[in-house]
């Protein structure tokens, strides 16, 4: 109504963006633009980039759909009960030791707590973390005797210095007792210690 750039309002209704939508904003001269649901999350996270300066982003959420295939098979989303009660999962199906996935994020030098939201179980295997193609962590192992959802898995890590940088999980290997390398994720986050 009286809206000269010609801009329709979508009446379409989702309650889970996809990786490849784009929200739509106004910026403080009253312009339209849009921007990618990672870089909202990641701007919501941060509590924004400040306009003036270099400063990067002190924290970050990655959903399931943001992660991105290295090896192995192609990842399945799921949002069934059998996996996860928080929403959307992702996993490799079949698994395969050396399954890998990656995300790039920009963020400020310094110390965080990382945190996947995961599950643990007899067929879960073990996983490493590598920044910027350094390792992290490998002592992540997701091992279980019976299935448990919603896990939270938390570690410290060091970003060295601000800017984008790669995060890369890798199923490197499994307990002598599990019986398959699954890796699920339902999210991942980091925050600034």
């Amino acid at each position: 109504e009286g809206n000269s750039s010609g801009f329709e309002v979508p009446t379409l209704i989702k309650t889970v963006a996809d990786s490849g939508d784009y929200f739509i904003g106004v910026d403080t001269n009253g312009l339209l633009y849009k921007i990618t649901k990672a870089d909202l999350l990641a701007g919501l996270s941060s509590g924004g980039i400040s306009s003036g300066g270099s400063s990067q982003p002190t924290s970050f959420a990655v959903m399931p759909e943001d992660l991105i295939l290295v090896s192995g098979v192609a990842q399945t989303l799921s949002s069934s009960g059998a996996y996860t009660t928080t929403g959307r999962v992702a996993f490799q199906d079949p698994s395969a030791i050396n399954d890998s996935r990656k995300f790039t994020r920009s963020l400020s030098a310094g110390n965080y707590t990382l945190t996947i939201l995961t599950n643990t179980g007899s067929q879960f295997g073990k996983v490493k973390l590598e920044i910027d193609g350094v390792l992290a962590f490998d002592d992540v192992d997701l091992y279980a005797g019976g299935i448990s959802l919603n896990v939270p898995v938390g570690r410290t890590i060091s970003i060295n210095s601000s800017g984008s940088h790669e995060f890369k999980f890798t199923v490197y290997g499994r307990n002598a007792n599990a019986s398959d390398y699954y890796f699920s994720v339902q999210q991942i986050t980091a925050t600034k210690l």
